[in-house]
C-alpha cells in the first residue's frame, strides 16, 4: 500500500484534499517522501539494515489518519513520535512501551508533550489492531499522564485596548486582534480564513479547526464592520483574509507571532501572545455567566469537560459562589428545613 498515487498526490479523498491548503499538500507529500525513502526495504546489499517488524506499516497508518481529517502538523507529530519507538524497540511489547515513555519522562519531557506521545503510540496500536496486523492492542491498558495544570494566563484587558490604541498598530493588526479577542479563534484558524468565509450581514465567521471540524462563531457588529473596512481596502484581490508577503499564501504564525510582540514592545506593555486573546475571550465570557457547552463549541473544543479543565480555575470566586448559591442541589433541601423551623406568625393566631 502506497501513501501517493500515480501523480504523486496524496492518496486521499477528493472531500478531504479539497479541504487542505496548498502548503498543508506540500507538508504532507514532503513528509510521505520521506517517510518512503526511511521505509523502502534496501535491495542489493546483504549488510544494510533490516526493516523493523511495525516500520512498514507506519505509512498506511497516517494515510488512514489523514482520511480521517487529522491536520499535517498531527501527523508530523505523530511520525516522530511512533518512530522514536520504533527505533528503540523495532517490535515493541507492552513493557517495552512503558520503558519508552518512561525514558522520555525521566529524560525531562513535559507532561503535554509526553500525553501527545502516548496518544500517538496509542494510535498506532489501536490501527494495528483493527487491521489484524497485532492480535491484540499491546498499548490499551497504559493510561495517559497527568495534565500539565499550568494556569492559562489570558491578555490583560487594558492591554489590550492600549494595544488596539497604539500608533504602531495597523488596520491588519487591529482587524486581527480583534477577531482573536472577540470570536476566541486560535491564531492559524485567523490566518487561514478566507473573505468568502465570513458572513458579514449575519455577523458570523465560517472556521476550519481542529481535524479539519467546522464550526460557525458569531462577531459583534463592531468586528462585522472592522473585518468589511479591511476587506474592501485590501490592494488586490486574495484567497486570504490576511495575505503573506509571497503570492497565494497566507500570513504565517511565525510572522503574526513576531508581529505582536514587537506591537507589544512599541505599545509599552508586557508582551503576550496572539494565543492569550483566545484565553482573554474564554475566561472573559466564562466569568460573564456564559453557558460552558456553548463556550465550548464556540472554542471548537471536542467536550465541555476540556474547557473546564483548562478555563474552570479562571473563574473568579464570587462568580463561583454566586453560581453555588443559584444552583447548589441542596437549595431546596435547606429552605424547605428552614421554612418548617420558623415559628408561627403572632397575627396569624389573633385573627
Amino acid at each position: 500500500m502506497t501513501f501517493l498515487d500515480d501523480g504523486g498526490q496524496p492518496r486521499v479523498t477528493a472531500e478531504v484534499l479539497a479541504k487542505l491548503s496548498t502548503s498543508d499538500r506540500r507538508l504532507i507529500r514532503e513528509l510521505t517522501l520521506k517517510l518512503a525513502e526511511a521505509h523502502e526495504e534496501p535491495t542489493g546489499s546483504a549488510t544494510s539494515r533490516p526493516v523493523p517488524v511495525l516500520c512498514p506499516h507506519v505509512i498506511p497508518w497516517l494515510s488512514y489518519l489523514l482520511a480521517e481529517g487529522k491536520s499535517p502538523a498531527t501527523l508530523r507529530n505523530y511520525h516522530i513520535y511512533t518512530r522514536l519507538l520504533l527505533d528503540r524497540f523495532p517490535s515493541p511489547t507492552e513493557p517495552d512501551i512503558r520503558t519508552y515513555l518512561g525514558e522520555r519522562a525521566a529524560a525531562g519531557t513535559r507532561p503535554v508533550t509526553l500525553a501527545l506521545q502516548v496518544c500517538a503510540v496509542k494510535s498506532f496500536t489501536r490501527y494495528l489492531t483493527e487491521m489484524d496486523i497485532l492480535p491484540g492492542d499491546i498499548a490499551a491498558r497504559i493510561r495517559h499522564p497527568k495534565e500539565d495544570r499550568r494556569e492559562r494566563k489570558p491578555a490583560v484587558a487594558a492591554d489590550v485596548a492600549q494595544l488596539l490604541d497604539s500608533p504602531a498598530t495597523t488596520t491588519r493588526d487591529r482587524v486581527l486582534i480583534i477577531l482573536l479577542a472577540d470570536c476566541g479563534l486560535r491564531l492559524k484558524e485567523a490566518l487561514t480564513l478566507r473573505p468568502r468565509a465570513i458572513d458579514l450581514p449575519r455577523a458570523e465567521v465560517s472556521v476550519l479547526g481542529k481535524g479539519n471540524k467546522e464550526r460557525t462563531v458569531p462577531m459583534s457588529d463592531v468586528t462585522a464592520a472592522a473585518v468589511k473596512s479591511y476587506a474592501d481596502a485590501l490592494p488586490t484581490p486574495s484567497e486570504w483574509l490576511f495575505p503573506g508577503r509571497r503570492p497565494g499564501q497566507h500570513l504565517t504564525t511565525n510572522a503574526a507571532d513576531r508581529r505582536f510582540q514587537w506591537l507589544c514592545a512599541r505599545a509599552g506593555i508586557s508582551p503576550f501572545t496572539p494565543h492569550q486573546l483566545r484565553h482573554y475571550y474564554a475566561t472573559s465570557m466564562l466569568n460573564d455567566g456564559a453557558n460552558l457547552r456553548v463556550v465550548s463549541e464556540l472554542l471548537g473544543h471536542a467536550s465541555p469537560s476540556i474547557t473546564a479543565n483548562v478555563y474552570w480555575h479562571s473563574i473568579g470566586a464570587d462568580q463561583r459562589r454566586h453560581e453555588h448559591e443559584l444552583h447548589n442541589p441542596l437549595r431546596g433541601i435547606i429552605n424547605q428545613a428552614h421554612s418548617r423551623e420558623a415559628p408561627p406568625d403572632d397575627t396569624d393566631e389573633m385573627g
